[in-house]
């Protein structure tokens, strides 16, 4: 058995702007194929804002890096 301790790391993915104000509540899961899906809640610039009951939707994307890089943003539900 390795006791070598494994290295976390710590990444931001999506990076809230003016046109999105909050990016929160992700999820990871791997893929059948070891890729990992991130999901996450991705809230739209609107009078609302990045409040909880503001517009959202969740976008997803995927890594085939273990987590370093990410490919194409998707939305799964508008």
């Amino acid at each position: 058995m390795n006791s070598t301790p494994k290295r976390l790391h710590t990444f931001t993915v999506v990076k809230a702007s003016p046109e999105h104000p909050r990016q929160s509540e992700a999820s990871i899961i791997e893929l059948r194929d070891g890729g990992l899906l991130i999901a996450w809640v991705e809230f739209l610039a609107n009078e609302r804002g990045g409040e909880d009951d503001g517009l959202n939707r969740i976008s997803t994307m995927v890594s085939r890096d273990r987590g370093f890089t990410w490919g194409e943003h998707r939305v799964l539900i508008e």
